[in-house]
């Protein structure tokens, strides 16, 4: 009988891999690790197409700076072509001395700090060109928790800071143009007083001494720098329109040369003049101060003997030309080129040259308000200004301003004005919140021979015509006034007397509002301070004529 097989515990040994089997599996290993491959080098291939497709400049480098990729951005933003002109270079070769400061100081210690870093660097092209670019970069960390490259993403933001630059300086010139505004017209209130007193005390100087007379002349005349001074801050401020005639801004140049000869002797001013120069419309005063005060630099920058020459020339603005000139339109203008000889302006003071109070002269040779004051005359006749200049190579100032629509022969401002005639009597009132110009502007009208009331503010100016009929002959009224302003104060006598003769007077210079009020029924303006045959003029002009049967 035979005995039960009984199975043992013990592992069977396995029956080795053919030599098949294993060359399958290989095989299967060869194609998972060709698939992981493919898989790979599609991922680069993506990420090298994404930062190629990015319109910002990307690069890797290892922690110490040393770039291995960068992209075709990265190339046009730095000034290269091809990518073996910046591979293996280190970060810092792209920087200026600032922009290794920056690196050194900041970017490096906030990637160790934080492993992120970002804010503007100064970077140069490979031409050396300096420009301002933001940079954005990062630590690769590793699988230990240490950093093993550096990514870094620039942009050229250049333009974006001019741009704020010429934004912020354009709210700067607002902001210091509304103040000047309020300066000016409060001096030529202040002024407006002088001048009266000194008009009225040279009536009655026929008893005085010389040396007497001599005094008065001298407080008329400096009211009269005064009030050109005040014009130049309203110009400056551009409060208001200016006197606008028809001008040839030759005349205007030949009259500063003129002046220049007689005060100043180290300096050769030379004119080449175009004699077929249209008219333009505009100030002659403020135009002539303008040219006086790019002259005056000049000089003061010609330490010895040097020359100024002053040319006139036109021109037509269109196309690529209007690149140069972004705040003006296509069109014809004249061309005004002051250059000197002087020392000319390093890049620190040309970017400052148009900042008000801004002056490199001490504190006792000038006031900082020259070239903004140009720059502010220039903006008022819908022209443009620029200047270039190089430390040690001189300066050029170029002006373009608009030709006239009109071709009638240019005017003049000469300051005189033609009295009409009328007789000097009856009531005048004179409206203005300024006590001083009430009481010395009365006095000086009261000598032409006018009976003249006087009202503090629209309100009084009101009732005194309600009170007094038709016996007013004609009303000066100040335009900006408490309680009730010239303006709602003019509406409001047209409605009581619509034949009631108004002259405006404002400190400011004459502007929209003014326009309008004349366009209304307004019959004349006079500017604070007036002279007296302006201001006489402008009454015998139009002051109406009181009949017998009206008075009352």
């Amino acid at each position: 009988m035979f005995g039960k097989r009984t199975e043992s515990n013990e592992p069977q040994s396995r029956r080795p891999a053919s030599a098949a089997e294993q060359i399958v599996s290989l095989e299967k290993e060869i194609g998972r690790l060709n698939k992981q491959l493919h898989e790979s080098q599609n991922r680069e291939n993506r990420l090298n197409s994404m930062l190629e497709a990015s319109p910002g400049g990307v690069l890797l480098a290892d922690t110490n700076g040393q770039i291995e990729f960068g992209n075709q951005a990265l190339l046009a933003l730095f000034g290269y072509r091809d990518k073996d002109e910046i591979i293996g270079k280190n970060l810092l070769d792209f920087m200026n001395l600032e922009g290794k400061r920056v690196i050194t100081t900041k970017v490096i210690p906030g990637l160790r700090s934080v492993h992120r870093w970002s804010g503007e660097v100064p970077v140069k092209r490979s031409d050396g060109t300096p420009f301002t670019a933001f940079a954005d970069c990062v630590y690769v960390i590793g699988a230990n928790g240490d950093p093993t490259a550096m990514v870094c993403a620039f942009k050229d933001v250049s333009v974006q800071r001019q741009l704020e630059e010429q934004l912020y300086q354009s709210q700067k010139m607002e902001a210091i143009g509304t103040l000047a505004g309020g300066i000016a017209h409060d001096m030529n209130n202040v002024l407006s007083a002088i001048f009266n007193l000194g008009t009225l005390m040279k009536m009655n100087a026929g008893k005085l001494g010389e040396s007497d007379r001599q005094d008065i002349e001298d407080i008329i005349y400096a009211a009269k720098r005064g009030r050109d001074l005040s014009r130049d801050l309203l110009g400056f401020a551009r409060k208001g329109n200016y006197l606008k005639q028809r001008l040839d801004f030759n005349e205007i140049v030949e009259d500063v040369r003129k002046l220049m000869i007689r005060t100043v002797s180290h300096v050769d001013v030379q004119l080449l003049l175009d004699d077929g120069l249209p008219f333009i419309e505009g100030d002659h005063g403020q135009l002539s101060h303008a040219i006086m005060n790019i002259c005056l630099n000049a000089v003061d920058a010609i330490p010895e003997t040097g020359v100024i020459s002053i040319s006139t020339e036109t021109i037509k603005l269109d196309g690529i030309d209007l690149l140069a000139w972004p705040q003006l339109s296509a069109g014809r203008y004249i061309k005004i080129d002051v250059i000197d000889t002087g020392e000319g302006m390093d890049e620190e003071v040309l970017a400052h040259a148009f900042d008000p109070f801004f002056s490199t002269k001490d504190m006792d040779k000038g006031t900082g308000l020259g070239l903004s004051m140009v720059y502010g005359t220039i903006k008022s006749h819908e022209g443009a200004i620029s200047i270039k200049s190089e430390k040690g190579a001189g300066t050029k100032v170029t002006i373009l301003l608009p030709i006239s629509r009109n071709s009638n022969t240019p005017m003049r401002n000469t300051g005189q004005f033609k009295m009409a005639s009328a007789d000097c009597s009856g009531k005048i009132l004179l409206v203005d919140d300024e006590q001083m110009i009430r009481r010395s502007a009365s006095r000086l009208l009261s000598k032409l021979g006018y009976e003249v009331l006087v009202a503090a503010n629209g309100v009084e100016a009101v009732e005194t015509i309600e009170q007094m009929g038709g016996e007013i002959r004609l009303v000066i009224l100040d335009l900006v006034m408490p309680v009730m302003d010239g303006e709602k104060t003019f509406y409001k006598l047209q409605q009581y007397d619509a034949d009631l003769p108004v002259i405006i007077s404002s400190g400011y210079s004459k502007g929209e509002k003014v326009d309008k009020l004349i366009k209304d029924g307004a019959v004349g303006f006079v500017q604070k301070p007036f002279e007296l045959g302006a201001i006489a003029g402008e009454i015998a002009e139009h002051a109406r004529v009181i009949k017998p049967s009206q008075s009352v």
